[in-house]
């Protein structure tokens, strides 16, 4: 919407203009009115308009006095200018200072409805040139500023540069503050803490390589850097738009000497959120004395592993796995790369362990490589476990499946591919060519469960992930995994998972605010 602000010494005229036109039609929105110039003018100072509607001839001030005095304050204010004079002077002089349109009174709503529109035109022409030039500065500016943070400028040259950007540095020291992760959604956000930073004294906003935000704060003591910095930060994880974000602070360094260090210190801190979880703030200070001086064997009990994976026992090797990373992570003098390493290690101690037949080690291979450049990657603790743990679940199908029975195999297959339809053992015992009584006692004997259990507990997985990754309704979850009695399906999910599945849902969503134990549940 533009502000239009409305000038006639004529009340009825005001009345008429307020009521006869429909300005939200034409993206137009009233902020105000006078009966003079000068009152127009004291109220334009407090409220700045787009749009001027102004009458020539008024006491006190006249319009093209307004006009001047105005323009003086915003010079890219449009005007329109409405008189009962047909007069060749008035109208020359209002050309000159830049009019849309000289409108003859009584007015032709017409022609001024047609003004409107193409005044309207112009403006979003001129916010549009605006926009492209202010995010032409934007680039500048942080570039300029990335530059110094990188020590790739010296500091005459960022002087000059800062000059001319009309940059501001401010204090004797500086702290740096890391925003990493969000998306293209949160342009907005971004935009917001720019704008924030430009109206402060004591604070720069800049975008790195990387696209991430990066806030610099400038105090006269090092202190109050780290200080301001963190009740920013406090209030950024109290905002909805700020929840993506991975916020980490760098060490306070003196202006015109260590800025990079602060910069260098915030990107290390980010390595940390292997260590917290994403809505926590990691402070650079706070870890910098570790140095991971843990002994391999210290933290794993490798023995007790090796006994669940013979026993193949994949639910309780899970369970203790999790347990002891999280008390690594938990661990004063852990770093992210003692426990990506600790990983890393977990991971090939488990292709070793886990190796199988030679018909699968292929296999095994792929998806172990394929774990391992995940962990390479990976930004955040639960992300780091998350593999972990679903590798070894992974590896533990695989290897189920080359150590069974070639026909309990089959019909292992046949429960992932068709477990949402009507399966029955007598089904697949006619299909194999087998008695129903008979499979029924090799499945239990491969699989340490009955073909009925196993099925369930496949569906109960199933409707898990569903509950997890969309936005079904119970009901619809209850047939896509097999279920049609929509009453079994809920009497099945309590069985196994301990809840309704109503309530588990309910539960997710405040999974990402509880203890880790309830995450690890949950999935």
């Amino acid at each position: 919407m533009y502000r239009v602000f409305l000038v006639d010494d004529e009340p009825f005229i005001l009345e008429g203009l307020y009521d006869a036109v429909d300005w939200a039609a034409h993206g137009l929105e009233l902020t105000g009115k006078a009966e003079n110039g000068r009152k127009a003018l004291e109220l334009l100072q407090q409220v700045p308009a787009d749009l001027l509607i102004t009458d020539i001839s008024m006491p006190i001030m006249n319009g093209l006095e307004l006009i001047r005095a105005a323009r003086a304050i915003r010079p890219e204010l449009k005007v329109i200018i409405l008189s009962g004079f047909n007069d060749f002077e008035y109208l020359k002089e209002g050309m000159q200072l830049g009019i849309e349109n000289y409108l003859l009174k009584p007015l032709n709503f017409a022609e001024l409805t047609s003004t409107l529109a193409h005044t309207v035109k112009k403006l979003d022409e001129t916010r549009r040139s605006s926009a492209l030039e202010a995010e032409k500065v934007d680039i500048l500016k942080d570039t300029i500023l990335y530059r110094w943070l990188t020590a790739a400028i010296d500091a005459v040259q960022l002087q000059e540069r800062a000059a001319m950007l009309d940059i501001s540095f401010s204090g004797r020291y500086i702290s740096t503050m890391l925003l990493r992760g969000g998306s293209e959604r949160e342009d907005g956000f971004m935009q917001e803490l720019r704008q924030t930073a430009n109206a402060s004294e004591d604070r720069l906003f800049l975008q790195n390589v990387e696209g991430d935000a990066v806030l610099v704060f400038m105090a006269e003591e090092e202190a109050d850097c780290t200080a301001k910095a963190m009740q920013f930060a406090l209030q950024l994880r109290q905002r909805e738009e700020a929840r993506p974000y991975r916020i980490s602070i760098g060490s306070p360094q003196a202006r015109g000497a260590q800025e990079a260090l602060s910069y260098e210190h915030a990107l290390r801190a980010q390595e940390y959120f292997l260590l917290l979880h994403k809505e926590e703030i990691a402070l650079y200070e706070d870890y910098a004395a570790r140095r991971g001086e843990l002994l391999p064997d210290a933290e794993l009990n490798w023995a007790s592993y090796r006994k669940k994976v013979s026993a193949a026992d994949t639910e309780a090797l899970v369970a203790e796995l999790t347990g002891d990373f999280q008390a690594i992570q938990a661990s004063s003098a852990a770093t992210p790369s003692r426990l990506r390493m600790l990983v890393m290690q977990m991971l090939l101690w488990l292709h070793q362990e886990m190796g199988g037949a030679n018909t699968v080690n292929v296999i095994i291979a792929e998806h172990m490589n394929a774990s391992f450049n995940k962990a390479a990657k990976a930004s955040e603790w639960e992300e780091l476990l998350a593999i972990m743990t679903s590798t070894i679940r992974g590896m533990s199908t695989m290897l189920i499946k080359e150590k069974t029975n070639p026909t309990v195999k089959l019909v292992l297959n046949d429960v992932e591919k068709f477990f949402a339809t009507d399966l029955s053992l007598k089904q697949l015992a006619h299909k194999y060519h087998i008695h129903p009584v008979y499979l029924g006692k090799l499945f239990q004997k491969e699989t340490g469960e009955s073909f009925t259990e196993y099925v369930n507990k496949h569906r109960i997985e199933q409707s898990k992930l569903l509950l997890r990754t969309t936005a079904l309704k119970v009901h619809e979850i209850s047939r896509n995994v097999g279920y049609w009695d929509s009453g079994y399906f809920h009497k099945q999910f309590k069985k196994y998972v301990g809840v309704t599945p109503a309530d588990y849902k309910s539960m997710l969503f405040e999974a990402s605010s509880e203890p880790d134990d309830l995450n690890t549940w949950l999935c």
